[in-house]
């Protein structure tokens, strides 16, 4: 029989090394491929990226709650040159679930071999293609934020730069809305109804249990009022005061099937 110093453990040394540079590290919702050295090297390369991001911009204006926030070109405008100058390749396509869901793919692939990536089922309560568009390319900026870990930021009209301190955020004021000229009031005789009795009715307004609901799904979602009013305004081109029951609906749908995330 041979004595126990004269075993073999190379064996043993060959799979612990095998298991060091596993092909697929699975961290609960964010996959990364490649060994050890690719992931390693991938690793290196989102740090120094991350370490050139440009400022994100909130410049674009938001009727809902008369806030600011920052679309997604500005946020791809910001990250794509500390990536590309990295080698880095980001991409976020759309495609087919496994359950004929719709899915959300956000990747990021290093030159030498490495892949991060991680998946959003799309809520399915779309029901015309524009509503889908919408609504990917407000998850598309909402992932590829959350991802890299940026936040955006107040447009300062250059006081920083210039040397005037910008005034607190909770000071800041936003800009109104450019107010559409007045159109000419209609003559005041009008075309009688064509059953008599009946009133011309427009587009049904939200209805203030609607309001409620909806006021409810942000609540437990925990957002603050400038991304619940991003979303509303990105989902149904409305805002508070022009909202209809049917784009109602349509928002109220989403938030239900919408998970709250940890910020």
């Amino acid at each position: 029989m041979s004595e126990t110093n004269d075993l073999d453990l190379a064996p043993v040394q060959q799979t612990i090394e095998m298991a060091d540079d596993s092909q697929c590290l699975d961290l609960g919702g964010v996959v990364i491929h490649g060994t050890k050295a690719e992931r390693k090297a991938l690793f290196a390369a989102m740090a120094k990226a991350q370490a050139v991001f440009e400022p994100i911009l909130k410049d674009t204006a938001n009727t809902f709650f008369k806030s600011q926030y920052a679309p997604l070109e500005n946020v791809l405008k910001a990250i794509r040159p500390g990536l590309a100058a990295n080698g880095l390749f980001f991409s976020q396509p759309v495609v087919d679930g496994r359950d004929g869901s719709k899915e959300l793919h956000t990747k990021v692939a290093h030159c030498e071999g490495g892949v991060m990536h991680s998946v959003m089922t799309i809520p399915a309560t779309w029901s015309k293609i524009q509503d889908f568009g919408a609504l990917v390319t407000y998850l598309r900026r909402y992932c590829a934020q959350s991802f890299w870990g940026v936040n955006s930021e107040h447009d300062d009209d250059g006081n920083v730069a210039s040397g005037r301190e910008a005034p607190p955020e909770r000071e800041r004021k936003v800009p109104e809305p450019r107010q559409e000229p007045k159109r000419p009031e209609p003559p005041k005789s009008v075309p009688a109804p064509a059953n008599e009795g009946e009133a011309v009715q427009g587009p049904a307004m939200i209805t203030e249990d609607q309001g409620k609901a909806i006021g409810a799904e942000f609540k437990r979602l925990g957002w603050p009022k400038m991304r619940c009013a991003e979303f509303a305004h990105t989902l149904t081109g409305m805002n508070s005061s022009n909202m209809t029951r049917q784009a109602a609906d349509v928002l109220l749908a989403t938030l239900k099937n919408t998970e709250a995330q940890a910020s």
